[in-house]
């Protein structure tokens, strides 16, 4: 089920290994896939990792070496954007000034 933070495609068929705009939302920046490739297929497949991003400490360096990869075939993403250590005032407000100034 999405709950406004995912994309779907509903299709009775889709072809193998074609590329395929995606967006996530009304706003967000439209990027590019591809379907899985055939049934039998053997060879290359790259894919990137991330895990624990610590969202309010900004460290997203990542992602960005990730984006300039030429056919990334996959993301995977293990970890939490947010953690829950309470609700500290020095955390809220480096969590806003974050948002204030991206």
């Amino acid at each position: 089920m999405c709950d406004g933070h995912c994309s779907t495609a509903k299709s009775a068929y889709i072809a193998p290994a074609q590329p395929k705009p995606v967006r996530s939302g009304r706003y967000s920046a439209v990027g590019h896939t591809r379907t899985a490739p055939a049934e039998g297929w053997v060879g290359e497949f790259t894919y990137a990792v991330f895990a624990c991003s610590r969202w309010e400490g900004g460290y997203f360096h990542a992602y960005d070496v990730a984006a300039h990869i030429k056919n990334l075939d996959l993301w995977i993403h293990t970890g939490d954007y947010i953690y829950e250590y309470g609700n500290t005032g020095e955390r809220i407000i480096r969590i806003l000034l974050l948002l204030l100034l991206s």
